[in-house]
């Protein structure tokens, strides 16, 4: 599997314990990317370190469907249910944050749930499917 050095530059080839304990040194970031191509275990290697570890996690596996702001919002709900069914109702009813005042909202309300938690991971699974703007601005 490749790992990008901090500077986003150097390659290096890992095994599945190495990347293990890139994720644990790298918790502590806000964004950690694995990258590597078809076959290579990515899946299943987060998986079982979600497993073993116990981290309250919610995951986000995207499509090409949804590149529809509709169908990625829909996405969005079915995940925010597994975790706060509330909040997923108010997602739903609100639709897909097309505004500043919207996306301000859906953040304030998500952000509750993670600062509930001593740690928690969000998994974002096949994201350069995503080419709609709207889509990527709201990972933004």
């Amino acid at each position: 599997m490749k790992i990008l050095d901090k500077n986003g530059s150097n390659i290096t080839m890992v095994s599945v314990d190495r990347i293990n304990t890139l994720f644990e040194e790298n918790l502590h970031l806000p964004l950690v990317l694995l990258e590597a191509g078809i076959g290579y275990a990515k899946r299943s290697c987060i998986k079982a370190f979600l497993e073993e570890h116990s981290y309250q996690h919610v995951w986000l596996r995207l499509s090409r469907i949804d590149n529809s702001t509709t169908a990625f919002w829909r996405n969005i709900c079915n995940v925010l249910k597994e975790n706060d069914p509330q909040l997923a109702i108010e997602a739903e009813e609100m639709g897909f944050p097309d505004t500043v005042g919207k996306l301000a909202k859906f953040v304030d309300q998500y952000s509750k749930i993670m600062s509930d938690a001593q740690q928690f991971i969000v998994v974002i699974d096949d994201y350069s499917l995503i080419h709609n703007e709207r889509v990527q601005l709201f990972f933004e």
